[in-house]
């Protein structure tokens, strides 16, 4: 390893530690763990990151966050409910729903880039269905490259030359839409700390 990868790994070996003990609530995955559960059919992966981030390149397997959504919440209300009453059309319409979430994903991997906006999003899951029997982890890009997974693509999305430092150098690096983008997930980021604080 050069000497510029050596100090690129340090920088973000540095900044996960910072990231990851901001969520001390949430577990934090390994790319160990994450191919481990994936292997045993445990696992819901979910990339929380803007569209034009995925299109860059993601980690295979994974699903946005609409997508987790339904899907744990057909998890926790099958989970938390014993044979409905209803009509007929009603069951009928519950018996689909339950065959498209026949197994439950324990292990919960969100990521981000670096593990920051998959961190307020784990905490997020946590206090929604902790009670689901799901557990809940952090994960990143970032953690996911240098402990030698693939992406989707070639290169990856990120804000700023920053940040761009932080990654293996041979990993081709997108900054499009920054402006936008960043604006976008400053929204997203004030909308949920409102969130986290009022629930």
């Amino acid at each position: 390893m050069s000497g510029d990868e050596v100090e690129r790994r340090g920088a973000a070996e540095r900044m996960l530690t910072r990231v990851n003990g901001w969520f001390p609530s949430v577990g934090v995955a390994t790319l160990e763990q994450v191919e481990r559960w994936r292997g045993e059919g445990r696992l819901l992966l979910v990339d929380v990151r803007e569209d034009e981030e995925m299109m860059a390149s993601t980690i295979e397997g994974s699903v946005n966050q609409r997508q987790a959504t339904e899907r744990l919440d057909c998890v926790a209300k099958k989970q938390n409910s014993d044979r409905p009453g209803g009509s007929v059309q009603e069951r009928a319409a519950e018996l689909r729903n339950e065959q498209e979430c026949t197994t439950l994903p324990v292990e919960v991997v969100c990521f981000c880039t670096v593990g920051f906006r998959s961190g307020v999003y784990a905490q997020q899951l946590c206090k929604r269905y902790g009670g689901a029997g799901v557990r809940v982890h952090n994960y990143s890009v970032l953690s996911h490259v240098w402990g030698g997974g693939a992406l989707s693509g070639a290169s990856v999305h990120v804000y700023s030359g920053r940040y761009g430092k932080l990654f293996p150098g041979k990993l081709g690096q997108e900054r499009f839409g920054t402006v936008s983008a960043c604006w976008r997930a400053l929204r997203w980021l004030g909308q949920t700390c409102i969130t986290s604080v009022v629930s």
